[in-house]
């Protein structure tokens, strides 16, 4: 449960993000976002949510959770950045 999610019945195909773990969070990031800049037409990403100890819209998605503890796909982020625009 996500107390702090706007929107109870979001639901993302295949897969309900209410159920991840920081770990599918972050195996999902490496997969969509990897996918994403290997496209030339895509200029930039967007992660919608940063904390999930905020009010937001989907349950579990932050990059830092309830407790203030940066999560693996924040970390799986900042190193593609520094691999790729540095």
């Amino acid at each position: 449960d996500d107390p702090h999610t706007r929107i109870k019945s979001q639901v993302t195909p295949g897969r309900d993000p209410a159920g991840w773990t920081p770990a599918e969070q972050c195996d999902w990031a490496q997969r969509i976002v990897s996918l994403a800049i290997a496209k030339p037409m895509v200029a930039g990403l967007f992660w919608n949510q940063w904390r999930d100890d905020e009010p937001h819209d989907l349950p579990h998605a932050g990059l830092y959770d309830r407790a203030g503890h940066e999560k693996p796909a924040l970390t799986f982020l900042r190193r593609l950045r520094r691999r790729h625009l540095s």
